[in-house]
């Protein structure tokens, strides 16, 4: 059992040198039993400076607030941004699940906090802006409605909810000085900025549901939702909803949802989950291999770009985007697509078509062989020199199927055979990993089919018919004919043998793999730890059955957030002891 360092929940991953077990594709669900939330969900860095950009905008005149956010933008910059975080034994992870605050977190949010209350009262314009006319209207005997005011505004969008008596008390407290004081004014909105209410998710529930869980409360669960469809903080609609109660009604509550989804806020939070979720956040350079001999063989009259690498990643994020918020695609759109997504020229050169201007009909792809999500440019291309079947397996096993695959056990390296220099990529990875009888053959044969079946694209992912084979001064040495055929086994029970990637689209989406894999990394994404399918097993259940049964990939998102799990607060149990 592999335990999640972020959770505490056992995933039940392969050790080392173990056979990998497919991930389930159906789930369980029992009500009443569920996993725990975090105690406290720190916002990530990108969230954060939303939230604060949000206290700015809703608190000046466009004009002026663009202005401070400029003075503000080297402390946004500062502040760190959350790792990508282990989610599931040691493959795969989300910046949601880093949760470790470090000193530089600290230091970081001070000095934002400070250069937020600096900002908004340099200059009398921007105070008049924040306190209204009782600022400079000459009448002492205001000033403290005008201070008490202030504070209840700002304090709202700050903490996002409303404050209570005690709250407007204790920041009138940090004030303590008679009048309109600028300095004094500054350490209220700094001491604002630095709060926990706005830097975490604190959320203490409205009603217990159960003995483990409470439902939130109205304005906790537009905080919630906000930053969950929009990677922000709740619009003025979002909290009158919450401010009259009515966001806890169904009727109203999914109104919000499909209004929040339609808002082009959301694509920020989908580009997110999609990088994540298919290990793109920090892809290889390709332009960095020009100079190698064999590289700059294989390349011929092509000039890879420095950023070729990150145009084939949002190539991918576009589709992804594309078939969840522009025209509601399912599984069997996402996985099988025949059309590019490609902006860049570089990318759509290597496929074949025009570049996509991002907002008509994506060009479809002349060669059948390119559908489905394998064979795109980001999956087949590596960091190296020639193509690598075993690392394409391991990519689209865990990253685009949830396959658990153990590490190499520690003795993996030892006693390799020597190998020919004449030998294609697939006849290297068979030579070292599929020896009958050896530790390696009982993962790699799970693992190197599914990448022999893009073997016909080259390392710049482009088409190819044949496998030129260069000595390490890039002389060619061999050029066969490039072989695909493979048993990729997307499910245990499916034996069927395919010509390439293609041709096997669809037993892919058939297998029931992705929907599942969609199901688990959607929850990984929105709770930052890993999930247990027992405990999970409602919701998990629920968006896996939404797209199965051929819903759309917004639809299974809606389901989520639409569901119980979503609107209620899970407790952990107890310590014994206690």
């Amino acid at each position: 059992m592999i335990e999640d360092p972020t959770s505490g929940v056992a995933t039940g991953g392969p050790s080392a040198g173990t056979p990998p077990v497919p991930a389930s594709i159906d789930f369980r669900c029992d009500p009443a039993d569920r996993a725990p939330d975090l105690a406290l969900v720190r916002l990530t860095g990108s969230q954060l400076t939303r939230a604060v950009s949000a206290l700015v905008v809703e608190s000046l005149p466009a004009g002026m607030a663009s202005e401070v956010l400029g003075e503000l933008q080297a402390a946004f910059e500062a502040y760190p941004e959350a790792e990508v975080a282990v989610t599931n034994g040691s493959h795969g992870g989300f910046r949601r699940a880093d949760q470790a605050l470090q000193g530089e977190h600290v230091s970081a949010s001070i000095a934002m906090a400070q250069a937020l209350g600096q900002a908004l009262t340099r200059t009398p314009a921007r105070i008049v802006a924040l306190l209204g006319g009782c600022a400079t209207d000459g009448d002492a005997g205001n000033d403290g409605a005008c201070l008490r005011d202030f504070i209840a505004r700002f304090g709202r969008l700050a903490e996002r909810a409303p404050l209570d008596p005690a709250d407007v008390e204790f920041y009138e407290g940090v004030y303590g000085v008679e009048g309109i004081v600028p300095e004094a004014l500054a350490d209220v909105i700094g001491t604002f900025a630095a709060s926990p209410r706005l830097h975490y998710l604190v959320e203490t529930g409205d009603e217990e549901t159960a003995a483990d869980r409470v439902s939130l409360a109205p304005h906790e669960l537009a905080a919630r939702l906000a930053l969950q469809l929009w990677d922000g903080v709740p619009d003025a609609e979002l909290r009158a909803a919450a401010d009259d109660g009515s966001l806890l009604t169904g009727e109203v509550y999914r109104a919000q949802v499909r209004r929040l989804l339609d808002d082009p806020r959301a694509e920020t939070p989908v580009r997110r989950f999609y990088e994540e979720w298919f290990w793109l956040t920090d892809p290889p350079s390709i332009a960095a291999f020009k100079g190698d001999p064999v590289f700059d063989a294989v390349r011929g009259d092509f000039d890879p770009g420095d950023t070729l690498h990150l145009e084939m990643r949002d190539e991918v994020i576009d589709m992804a985007v594309y078939y969840t918020l522009q025209v509601e695609g399912g599984i069997a759109e996402l996985y099988g697509s025949d059309r590019s997504f490609a902006r860049s020229p570089q990318v759509a050169a290597i496929y074949g078509v025009e570049p996509w201007d991002g907002v008509s009909e994506p060009p479809a792809f002349e060669d059948p062989a390119r559908r489905g999500i394998l064979t795109r440019a980001a999956f087949v291309v590596g960091n190296s020199n020639i193509t690598h079947p075993i690392l394409k397996g391991v990519h689209a096993r865990i990253g685009l199927l949830c396959d658990p695959i153990p590490d190499p056990p520690p003795s993996s390296m030892e006693n390799l055979p020597m190998l020919s220099v004449d030998l294609t990529a697939r006849e290297q990875a068979e030579q070292l990993t599929e020896v009958e009888g050896s530790e390696c053959v009982q993962c790699h044969t799970a693992i190197n089919p599914i990448g022999m079946l893009t073997e016909n694209f080259d390392i710049l992912g482009r088409f190819r018919e044949t496998e030129p084979v260069f000595a390490s001064d890039g002389t060619l040495l061999v050029e066969p004919p490039v072989y695909t055929v493979a048993t990729p086994r997307f499910h245990q029970t499916d034996t069927r043998e395919f010509e390439h990637a293609a041709q096997a689209v669809d037993a892919l989406v058939e297998s029931g793999k992705p929907a599942a894999c969609f199901a688990r990394t959607y929850l990984r994404f929105s709770f930052g730890r890993a999930e247990d399918e027992r405990r999970d097993g409602c919701v998990l259940q629920e968006m896996n059955e939404a797209l199965r049964s051929g819903g759309s990939l917004r639809t299974a998102i809606e389901t989520f957030v639409t569901s119980s799990r979503f609107r209620e607060r899970v407790v952990a149990e107890p310590t014994e002891g206690e």
